[in-house]
């Protein structure tokens, strides 16, 4: 009971069941009669209710059905096989018996000789039924038998029309008939008898290769419970898959916009999804993915699909950000940067902005020169990181060119010159010629002291700091200097326990009064000392004239001696203890006292007429004499006596008259006593 959909599969269903009736009986010659077995059901338009019976031997079989009204339009078949356990979808079964009420009576009946025993199926068939009842298409009936019935099964007869499908591929349909179920490829749709309250089922996907199918996403099972008008429409689709770069950083995720069964999607993309999208309806990737206004996701490559066959989509974003530049110092300058995975050039004028691929470097020039070549601009920073958005400044130093030259130094020992280039401070060191771009409006300084080996060094005879205001060349003069020390001695080269006050030197047109005179930095040359200032004399001394070298020591004798006296009595006795006073030409006055050899010594005399006086015993010695020439040997100062001299005298004396006593006076006596002891005795 199966039939291929046509345009009017209702229409053909009637006119078939019109020449399906067989002239074996025609109801409106029967008459009533009493029947053993009577069966009372609902039937609808296009409903059949299913019987079965047997017979075990030839017979008659009487069959009547009577309905409510005259407008009702039913029939019954009779067929000689077992339908219940025979039926073959593929085999084309035909009633041996029918009736219908064509003339509008609301009965039919049916006289069947039936001679060969078995089981036979009995169909009962609503064509139009009970139009004016409340209930529409659904009226009961009553169904009369010589025989009795087993009521099997109630069918519907449906039809599931199908669209969008060729014919090379067809879908799947499986339809419940008598308890069975049957499978049938179809292409544009089922109609047929199906079982009433089971399930039509049709494939809701028809694969033609792993990227294209057909497929509805409507409904694809329909439970059968009346007459309905089914359909099915199937959408020829391809799959689309998708290969995006690092997915799972975006933020804001891609936007897929395609065509699924008819309806229109638009959601983020997944990587890992499989997207089938009707085919010849375009289909769209988001092309910029907007993260802020100042952040985004872009991609050059292809984003639109005609989807006219499977689509394996790689497609690689750029993560861009939305830079600024302003230029500070200049109005006009290149920049490099990258787009899209391209470098791009372009000329800016005081500022620029734009979407710079992340994590790549925005460069600017670094370097402005002007025509002239008299001053350029140059950027401290020119290549700047691009990781988020931002607004860059740039700025440009205004510098010059600036040549120094340097003479009197050694390559041994440069100078160093510090310097600001590129808004950074700078040492460098020269000995010969420097040049560098300096920035404007700052100042160049050279080392006003440069240091050599121990005890010379160079210093600048010229300005050490230049302030730069356009390219110019400038000249360091430096001169070398010897650290030395001055030691002062007196004309026997004995130092001197007194330094000078101060000394003055002279080399050329150099002057210089000195009043210390350890670790003296004198230009290297010759230098004469003019004059030594010392104990309010001015000397000239002895050596005056002295070449410098690092660490020398210059002994200068000077016109300073010892004067030695030694004091006696006209014995040549030395008088010790004895005062002697010496002025100076200076006016100064020295004191000393002879020794026990009447020796006096004067240190550090300084030359010219002195005075010398002492006074012993009373005494006095008054004498003038000249320094240099006294200084020669020990002056001998004699006085008429001293005590020495007295003890001396006094000693002499006594002896005198001790002997004149001993060996005059004392004899005598004695000589005198002998004479009186002898007178006296006689």
């Amino acid at each position: 009971m199966r039939y291929k959909i046509t345009n009017s599969v209702k229409l053909l269903f009637i006119v078939a069941s019109l020449f399906l009736i067989l002239p074996t009986s025609y109801g409106q010659a029967v008459v009533f009669q009493d029947y053993e077995y009577e069966y009372t059901r609902e039937l609808g338009t296009f409903q059949a209710d299913w019987y079965s019976f047997t017979i075990d031997e030839p017979s008659f079989v009487n069959l009547t059905i009577i309905t409510n009204y005259q407008t009702d339009d039913v029939g019954f078949y009779v067929y000689n096989d077992d339908l219940f356990s025979t039926y073959d979808p593929d085999t084309q079964y035909l009633p041996i018996a029918g009736v219908r009420n064509f003339w509008f009576t609301n009965y039919a009946m049916m006289n069947l000789g039936l001679y060969e025993p078995g089981t036979y199926t009995l169909q009962i068939i609503g064509f139009s039924m009970f139009p004016n009842t409340p209930n529409g298409d659904v009226g009961p009936y009553l169904l009369q038998s010589s025989r009795p019935l087993t009521h099997r099964y109630s069918t519907w007869f449906n039809t599931l029309s199908m669209s969008g499908l060729p014919s090379t591929y067809p879908s799947n349909v499986n339809v419940s008939f008598l308890g069975h179920v049957y499978s049938e490829d179809v292409s544009d749709g089922i109609a047929g008898w199906m079982d009433h309250g089971s399930t039509i089922y049709a494939s809701s996907s028809i694969t033609v290769t792993d990227s294209e199918r057909y497929f509805t996403s409507a409904a694809n099972s329909f439970t059968i419970l009346g007459v309905d008008d089914l359909h099915m429409h199937y959408y020829h689709q391809y799959k689309f898959t998708s290969n995006i770069e690092n997915l799972n950083r975006f933020e804001t995720l891609p936007t897929i916009a395609y065509s699924y069964s008819g309806e229109s999607i638009n959601e983020p993309i997944d990587n890992n999804l499989e997207y089938w999208s009707d085919a010849n309806i375009p289909l769209s990737i988001s092309k910029i993915v907007d993260i802020s206004y100042y952040e985004r996701y872009v991609t050059q490559d292809e984003t639109v699909f005609p989807m006219d066959t499977p689509v394996n989509a790689k497609i690689d974003y750029y993560h861009q950000w939305f830079t600024e530049i302003n230029l500070r110092g200049i109005s006009d300058t290149s920049i490099d940067y990258i787009y899209l995975g391209d470098q791009y050039s372009k000329s800016v004028k005081d500022n620029w902005n734009g979407w710079i691929d992340d994590s790549t470097d925005l460069i600017t020039s670094r370097i402005i020169t002007s025509e002239d070549n008299s001053e350029r601009h140059i950027a401290p920073k020119n290549i700047f990181p691009v990781t988020s958005s931002a607004t860059i400044d740039v700025t440009y130093i205004k510098q010059h060119e600036i040549t120094i030259v340097a003479a009197g130094l050694t390559q041994s020992f440069p100078t160093t010159i510090s310097y600001v280039s590129n808004d950074q401070s700078n040492q460098r060191f020269f000995s010969n010629t420097w040049t560098e771009w300096v920035d404007s409006d700052s100042s160049v300084i050279l080392s006003e002291n440069i240091l050599g080996q121990p005890g010379e060094r160079w210093i600048i005879a010229t300005d050490s700091t230049y302030h730069i205001a356009g390219s110019d060349n400038y000249y360091a003069n430096y001169i070398k200097q010897s650290v030395i020390s001055i030691g002062f001695f007196n004309s026997n080269g004995i130092s001197l326990s007194q330094f000078p006050d101060h000394v003055i030197l002279t080399s050329g047109n150099n002057q210089l009064e000195l009043s210390s005179f350890d670790n003296i930095w004198l230009f290297d040359g010759t230098w004469n000392i003019d004059e030594v200032h010392w104990n309010g004399i001015d000397l000239i001394p002895l050596n005056k004239t002295f070449k410098t070298y690092p660490g020398a020591i210059w002994n200068v004798n000077n016109p300073i001696y010892d004067l030695t006296f030694k004091v006696g009595d006209f014995g040549n006795n030395p008088i010790p203890n004895t005062k002697v006073y010496v002025t100076m030409s200076n006016g100064d006055t020295q004191l000393a006292s002879t020794n026990s050899d009447g020796i006096v010594k004067f240190v550090n005399v300084p030359d010219g007429e002195y005075s010398l006086s002492l006074s012993s015993l009373g005494q006095q010695i008054n004498q003038i004499g000249d320094v240099s020439n006294d200084s020669v040997s020990v002056k001998e100062l004699n006085v008429i006596f001293s005590i020495q001299f007295i003890i001396i005298l006094g000693i002499v004396i006594g002896i005198v008259v001790l002997s004149y006593w001993s060996f005059v006076i004392r004899p005598n006596q004695s000589e005198t006593i002998t004479k009186k002891r002898t007178l006296r005795k006689k």
